[in-house]
This record gives structure tokens, sequence and C-alpha cells, in this order.
């Protein structure tokens, strides 16, 4: 490879993106919700010193409430896979996303960082490595079906990770299976079109690396969606191979394909045998456990409606969009790709045929969106058809996650429409009437989003941004508009997408605080002592800072610690992942047994008296709350106080 090529060919973007992922990890810059804390202690009032842009989000807990602080429990107890600071202790290697030490680490690349990098850093690392991967996935994929294609490809690239559902849902178990399924099929592309055997098997091992790495995310309902796609593209490649080199040379390639996902499955396999404890418990859990999603009853219109996302970043415009029925309960819920699949599949389709009839050729890459597509829509919107969707898994996905499925779908065919367009089919005129016609779909869905939510989107930011859509969907269908069109889109995604995450600096609020500092100062002569924290907010915090807990997070149930306790009949309330918290009875004029209850799927309770024999036995000695206790509780010592200027937390000792 030459300087020259280097600098200037296919390596110029990718080098680029790795010196501006250098930077931010270098500068321990994230985009972390963590921030949320600085406004818990100090209020909205006091200025967040590590906040460098927009707006920590609350509405993202699943980050700085779990997984951020679920990792810090991992930096602060050595990374070890079982976290014996967590309840009666946590195997944190299978559905978390943590670092530990252990030999399917290297199966998760983005929390490596954690074991050579200074804290801040690696977590900086981390969080911009994900959409680093997730935008190469789309720019070599782009460069596979489009080659020599180098704009358009960095255009996808960048407009993939820029989605409003990318960042809403802004995670591993978000962007890994989507990343992981394009590199696959990067890595199959190459395989059956090697010139070389060896070079084959050289990408088989690749693979087989990328196939175990996605196998490990552990997260069905995204892997599920991502995975039919990325089979049905893999079966329309070797279709497509079959046509123009023969059934020889195709099936001396599949010897190498089939071994890479062959030893992927051994190796997931072999992850899957170490803990097969964790994973039954997980399996037979109440929630999530083996759910059964209904088909239908989607709204179409939410579906069709992803080019109109950017009035989501505003908390108080995103209020007014709540759909209940379609499990649309918050900004995270009602986030979407920009679904132009939904328009451009019918008219490759007229393309096929027209195609067809003049050179007897399928585009399987036409096809299988169709097919995909259909399948997907019936899922959504056909009741009655589970019997369909139940050998493909789908059933167990919610059809707000199944959206991820059609986001990339809608990406793939996208790419394959550029594709198409490069060889000019259509007419200046077709093209016209093709993007008119778009543009009055665009306009219907969005009159009939402001009929069902009219203070979401005003009428001419709708009419704008349907206009805007168009023109991205006709410039796709002409050679000289492409470089154009995907500049819009990935204008389109930026405004939908800018305001969503803060631009955060370290995690000290979590670690260097006056609370944080009092509580490991007390835990440090007493390590094996277990705490509790009233309060969903500081319900991990204890863990995030390296102190055993009794609240927090179980990301499995852990049965013979509720067993042990005497709740064994009460299965239904802790047999499931879930947020735990214990609530302290303040009516002192008397005893209440302890009882456990459930709050809402992902999170239940326990009311208990402060001195309570549940409390005792359960080894908890320390209590952080904001709730002074009465002093005729004779259990309790109060060792500290400490103000903030917009909370107070009392920390007591108990004395049993």
């Amino acid at each position: 490879m030459s300087w020259k090529s280097l600098l200037f060919g296919i390596w110029t973007f990718p080098i680029l993106l790795t010196v501006i992922l250098v930077t931010l990890t270098a500068s321990g810059i994230s985009g972390s919700s963590i921030g949320t804390y600085h406004d818990f202690f100090n209020g909205p009032l006091e200025a967040d010193q590590n906040l460098i842009a927009n707006e920590p989000r609350p509405i993202r807990s699943d980050e700085w409430l779990v997984a951020t602080q679920m990792t810090l429990a991992q930096v602060n107890n050595g990374y070890i896979p079982v976290n014996d600071n967590i309840g009666d202790g946590s195997d944190m290697t299978l559905l978390l996303d943590v670092p530990y030490k252990e030999w399917s680490a290297v199966f998760k690349p983005h929390n490596l960082a954690f074991f050579v990098l200074p804290d801040d850093n690696a977590f900086a690392f981390r969080w911009w490595f994900m959409g680093y991967l997730l935008i190469l996935g789309g720019y070599f994929f782009t460069l596979v079906v489009m080659p020599g294609r180098i704009a358009l490809a960095a255009l996808i690239g960048l407009s993939l990770y820029f989605s409003p559902f990318v960042h809403w849902w802004y995670q591993y178990g978000t962007l890994g299976p989507i990343y992981y399924v394009l590199f696959g099929l990067i890595c199959a592309h190459k395989i059956v079109t090697s010139q070389s055997l060896k070079g084959a098997w050289v990408w088989s091992a690749v693979l087989a690396y990328v196939g175990t790495c996605f196998a490990l995310v552990f997260y069905p309902p995204f892997q599920v969606a991502c995975l039919i796609v990325g089979l049905a593209f893999l079966i329309g490649m070797v279709l497509e191979q079959l046509r123009t080199q023969g059934y020889a040379a195709v099936s001396a390639r599949l010897r190498p394909l089939l071994a890479g996902v062959f030893i992927a499955a051994v190796l997931t396999g072999t992850f899957v045998a170490t803990r097969s404890d964790t994973v039954d418990a997980a399996r037979h859990t109440v929630y999530p456990g083996q759910r059964e999603v209904l088909s239908g009853g989607y709204s179409l219109t939410h579906l069709a409606a992803g080019h109109l996302s950017a009035p989501l970043q505003s908390n108080e415009t995103a209020s007014s969009y709540l759909l209940p029925k379609q499990g649309i309960t918050n900004q995270s819920e009602a986030s979407n790709f920009f679904l132009f699949v939904l328009l451009l599949v019918p008219i490759l389709l007229v393309w096929q045929v027209r195609e067809f009839r003049r050179s007897k050729r399928l585009d399987w890459s036409v096809i299988i969106s169709a097919v995909l597509l259909i399948l997907f829509l019936m899922r959504l919107f056909l009741p009655g058809s589970d019997l369909i969707f139940k050998p493909l898994l789908l059933t167990g996905v919610p059809h707000t996650r199944l959206l991820i499925g059609l986001g990339l779908l809608s990406v793939l065919s996208f790419v394959f429409t550029l594709r198409v367009g490069r060889s000019n089919p259509f007419r200046l005129p077709t093209v016209l009437a093709l993007t008119v016609s778009s543009l009055v779909v665009l306009l219907g869905v969005g009159y009939e989003l402001r009929e069902i939510v009219p203070e979401f989107v005003t009428q001419k930011r709708m009419i704008i941004t349907s206009i805007l859509a168009s023109f991205i969907i006709g410039g796709s269908l002409l050679a000289r508009w492409q470089v154009f069109a995907v500049s819009l889109l990935l204008l389109l995604s930026i405004v939908s997408t800018y305001k969503i995450h803060p631009l955060y600096r370290g995690m000290a609020v979590i670690t260097e605080t006056p609370l944080a500092h009092e509580m490991k100062s007390l835990a440090a002569s007493n390590p094996d002592a277990r705490w509790i924290l009233e309060g969903i907010m500081l319900e991990n915090f204890a863990l995030a800072n390296g102190i055993k807990s009794l609240s927090g997070v179980y990301s499995y149930p852990q049965i013979e610690l509720w067993e042990e306790a005497g709740f064994a009949g009460q299965a239904d309330i802790y047999n499931r992942y879930a947020h735990f918290n214990v609530v302290l009875d303040r009516d002192y004029s008397s005893t209440v047994p302890t009882r456990l209850s459930l709050v809402q799927a992902d999170s239940f309770v326990a009311f208990t008296e402060p001195c309570s024999a549940f409390l005792k036995d359960e080894g908890v000695r320390f209590l952080v709350t904001s709730g002074e206790l009465d002093a005729s509780v004779s259990c309790a010592k109060l060792e500290s106080v400490v103000e903030y200027p917009a909370a107070t937390f009392y920390i007591y000792q108990f004395n049993y």
C-alpha cells in the first residue's frame, strides 16, 4: 500500500475518524448523561464545570443509572467477572455491558481500553468507539456495494451514525448488532468473491471473530431483528455469485464461509456453557423472560414519520408525543430511523420488473429488500400472523424494537438504490414524478401526525422536512445528484440528533463527591457490611463506588437471596431483571412486617422497618437516606450528614 493511496484513497476517511477518536479519548469527554447527578445534588442553577455542551438526558436512565454506574462498579472492584458487591454476587459477563477480565472479554473490543487507560479516558473511548465502528461499518459496506465511491460511503456511514434511533438508544446493545451485521456482510462478501482460497480463509477467521462478538452482545430483541436482515442479504449475496460465477466456484468459497459461522457458534456455545446457571436464571424470568408479543396494532403514521424526529430533542415538545397503545411513552421509544425503504422498495420493484423483461436478470438485493419489508410490515400490522414469526423468534421482539431491523434494512436498501441509480436507469421526468409522489406521501404522513399530536411539529417544519426528504429519495435515483442527496440525508440526520447527548467530561460527579467520599471512608472500616440507599437515584451509588449493597440493579434474579430472606412464595415479584430498593416505614407508632411490592415490570421494593430482621439477616449495616430517622429508632446511629445545595443526606449505621 503506497502513501498516496493511504492518504488519498479509501483509508483517508478512516484515518480522520481515528484521529477524532483518539482526540476525544485523550480529552476524557463522552456523551454520557451522568451529569444528571450534578443537578440532583446541586440544583440546576449551579453551573456544572464538566458540562461542555447540551444537557444531560434523565430519560436515558439505562445509560447513566445502569450501564455507566455498573461500569464503575467493575472499575472499583478489579474487573472480576462475578461482582460480590451486588447482592450475593452477580455475574457481570453476560447481560450487562461492563468491562471484566476473562477470555471472552476479547470479543467485546469497546471495553478493552479499561485495562490500559485511566478510567475517564477508557470510558470516553468506549463511548466513541461504538460510533466509530458504526460509521466504518456503513462506510465499508457501501464500498463493497459501490467500489470507489468514497464520498458516498463516508456520507452513508455518518448518516447511519446520526440516525435518531441510534442516538436515543445509544448503547452497545443497540449499536453492536447493527455494526456487527454490517461487518459480517463485508466479511461474507470478501469470502465469496475472493480470487484466492487462502484469502477466503483469512476472511473466514475475521468472520468468526465478528460473529462471536455479535452473539455475545446478548440483547435478543435487537439481535434477532438485525440478524434476519443480515442473513437474508447473505443469501442474496450467494445467489448473485451463483449467477455470475457458477456453482463450482461458489461452493469452494462456502466452506470457509460456513467454517467462520461454525467457529463463532462453538465459541458462543462455550461461553454460554461456562455460565449456564446465569443463562438459565435469565431465561426463566417473569420479565423479560419468554415474552410473546402479538402481531399487529402498530401505528403506520408513526412508522412513516421518522423524518420528523427532530422535535423529540425538546423535552417539552416530546411530552406531547405519547402513543401508549404502541408502547411509545418517552423519547427513546418514540425514536425511529428515516425509513425511506417504505418508498424506495416500490420504486425498485418497478425497475426490477422492467429490468427482468429487458435482460431476464434478477437483482437479489431488490428482491430481498421487498421480501423483508413485507415480512416486517406483516409483523407490525397483520394480527393473527404469529405462526409465521414464531420460528423466526420475532414473537419475542416488541414492535418498538423491531424498528432496528427496519432501520438496518432501510440503510442497506438505500445503498442498493444508489447503486441502481448510478447506472442511470431513470430519466429526469420519471425521477421528478417519483419525487413529487414521495412528497405527497410524506406530506400526508405529516398532516396525519399533526392530527394525532398537533403540538409536536409545526406545519412549517413538517412541510420543509418533507420536501427535504423527497429530494433525498429523488436525488438517490440520479447518479449526478447522489452526493448532494446523501449530503441532505446527513444534514437531516444531524439536525434530528445534535441536541440529544451532552458533551461531558469524566465521571467525578459519581466518584469524587462529598457523599461518595464519606461512604467510602465508612466502608473502609466495615468492608463486609452491606448498604441500602433509599430512592432510585442512589440505588447503584454504593456499587459504583466499590461498596457492597443490597440496593441496586439485578440484571438477573438472585433466587437464593430472596428465598433465604423468607420470600420463596413471591417469585413473581423478584424473578426478573429489576431495579431493587428498600423503603423504610416512617410510621413509628406501629410495626409492619417486611413485604415485597412490584412497582413496575422492571422494579420492585421491600417495605420494612428500620430495625427489621430482614435488614439484619441480609447484613445491612449502613443506610443513606434523604429523610432523617426519628430518634426513637434505637438500632440506628447517625454517622454523618452530607449537605449539598439541593439535597441533604443522612448516613446511619445499624447496631442490631
